[in-house]
């Protein structure tokens, strides 16, 4: 806990106290986010521009890389020194909002360190024209308490259900609470389901395109299916049927005679029509 109350502080020169407009960006959205595959791309967007509208979109910042003092800068001079450890060119900065791309829990985690660290060490309330920098960090420290209320109010039950595990572990930040529900939903969204489904596509799986290597092809199929399994869609009757012709296209006579018994199986609702793709990719590694 901080030693002085922050409750009417504002980094902003003569600007009004921010209580009511966070209470204004947490209201309950109208777009209620309840987990499922075709609303996330929305809610993520839904997220970031209300982030946007109230200039929140520095509390998700984190350092990709620290630069050393350009030659002109003695370090040994306390004042010189002082003022780079404040320049900001100092770090270059990535944004979870902006490209999450580049983010890694690490990173977010020492955000959060950072920021606390400055925070914690000021026994008084910092002002805003004497100590800026110390000023915009403390907003910022607030900031990562009010955005978890803005996702509890768009989150339904059975959204809140998915993420209980995160929450648990990340109750007290609300940026890193984020980062995991980018994770959790990575590779589910339309695009990602599309692209997937473009990637088994017929004329894709053909075993020639694989040298004939039944292990590259098996590799290749991995990936998108665990994108589609993710995101709660099976493969097709056709992909499984891709499958199999691009195994009977094997070289090998053993491996070819092993394939097309599988394929006959399964087109007589056999055993091998009851296991799932990635079964049937591990038998195919197998053989």
């Amino acid at each position: 806990m901080l030693s002085y109350n922050t409750s009417l502080f504002s980094n902003t020169l003569d600007a009004t106290d921010r209580p009511a407009q966070r209470k204004a960006v947490v209201a309950s959205s109208k777009k209620d986010f309840d987990g499922k595959i075709e609303n996330v791309l929305q809610h993520i967007a839904n997220f970031t521009h209300r982030c946007h509208e109230t200039g929140d979109i520095e509390d998700f910042n984190f350092i990709e890389q620290e630069h050393s003092p350009p030659d002109d800068v003695d370090m040994d001079d306390q004042k010189e020194r002082l003022a780079w450890l404040a320049d900001p060119r100092r770090f270059t900065y990535g944004n979870l909002l902006i490209d999450s791309s580049t983010a890694t829990l690490e990173k977010l985690q020492a955000a959060r360190d950072a920021n606390k660290a400055i925070v914690m060490k000021q026994t008084s309330r910092p002002d805003p024209v004497k100590m800026p920098i110390v000023s915009k960090n403390l907003v910022s420290f607030q900031n990562r308490s009010w955005i978890y209320i803005l996702l509890q109010t768009v989150w339904t039950v059975s959204m809140k259900a998915i993420m209980s595990k995160y929450q648990e572990i990340h109750d007290n930040e609300r940026v890193l609470l984020w980062f995991c529900f980018l994770r959790h939903f990575a590779g589910t969204t339309k695009e990602n389901i599309s692209q997937a489904c473009a990637l088994l596509t017929e004329s894709k799986l053909h075993l020639a395109n694989f040298n004939n290597n039944i292990l590259k092809l098996t590799n290749y199929v991995r990936n998108p299916i665990r994108h589609l399994l993710k995101a709660n869609e099976q493969p097709t009757y056709q992909h499984f049927i891709d499958i199999f012709h691009c195994a009977m296209e094997a070289p090998n006579d053993e491996f070819k005679a092993f394939a097309i018994a599988l394929y006959t199986d399964y087109r007589k609702d056999g055993p091998t029509s009851k296991i799932s793709m990635l079964e049937l990719l591990d038998q195919l590694d197998v053989e």
